[in-house]
């Protein structure tokens, strides 16, 4: 199983989140976690291409393996899938799979300037539906 857990999101995301007023936070948290898992370019949920020549047939179990639980102004990520770590753990990653699947890591450093939009645009339709 892999966890991620937005506090390992880059200072300037956790510090948006934590210094927003305290009703926009779980949306905020929520948003950015699902830029991170969903979004089609550089999210989780993106597969490489397959290799040339390859006969293997994607079941997309990895892809749906990935779920968020918000709790408030945290957000937890995972994926319970077994081979999970093997295939995106930073530590743990296969070497069949390096060079082709992104890491973890790398994922979050692909997405978390999107992912301080999102939760920026959470922010601002609280503040709008609150008449601020």
């Amino acid at each position: 199983m892999l966890n991620i857990k937005i506090r390992t999101a880059p200072i300037d995301l956790e510090k948006r989140i934590t210094q927003a007023p305290r009703g926009a936070r779980g949306k905020m948290a929520e948003e950015a976690a699902w830029y991170m898992v969903e979004n089609k370019e550089k999210g989780l949920k993106r597969y490489p291409p397959k290799p040339p020549k390859s006969k293997y047939k994607r079941t997309y179990i990895l892809k749906e393996g990935w779920v968020f639980k918000n709790y408030g102004a945290k957000i937890n990520i995972q994926n319970k899938v077994s081979y999970a770590p093997y295939v995106m753990g930073d530590a743990d990653q296969a070497w069949m799979h390096a060079g082709r699947w992104r890491k973890i890591s790398m994922v979050l450093e692909d997405t978390w300037k999107g992912m301080l939009a999102a939760a920026e645009r959470a922010l601002k339709t609280y503040l709008r539906e609150k008449g601020l």
